[in-house]
């Protein structure tokens, strides 16, 4: 039995609101594969949208391991290609998009804040 891996995204007769946006079926599908959960960025324009899955310790991991002064957001460029589920090109394509998403990927990478209490 194969699995179908493609993506399933909004049509015009499903009136989406987003370039990139997906079905619903699709966003259950990937949150049943991804049981971290799945999130969304979307542009500051509200045009486009991307969706992304919550990450492991070994993808924060492989992105630290491509850190470099040469190259200095190869980091954020990598957890982000790792965690990419679908949506809208733009946020590959696109600079002033891409430094938008990088902003909320950055998030991701700094995890669950914790607090420290000393007794």
């Amino acid at each position: 039995m194969t699995k179908d891996n493609t993506i399933k995204y909004k049509t015009e007769s499903q009136k989406p609101m987003y370039i990139g946006e997906v079905t619903p079926e699709q966003i259950e599908l990937w949150k049943a594969n991804h049981l971290r959960g799945i999130f969304q960025v979307i542009d500051d324009n509200e045009k486009h949208i991307g969706y992304f899955r919550n990450p492991f310790r070994g993808d924060v991991n492989a992105a630290l391991a491509k850190a470099d002064a040469k190259e200095p957001l190869a980091t954020v460029r990598v957890f982000a290609e790792l965690l990419w589920l679908g949506g809208s090109d733009v946020f590959v394509t696109d600079t002033p998009e891409w430094l938008g998403m990088t902003s909320e990927i950055r998030a991701k990478m700094n995890g669950v804040k914790a607090r420290l209490v000393n007794l």
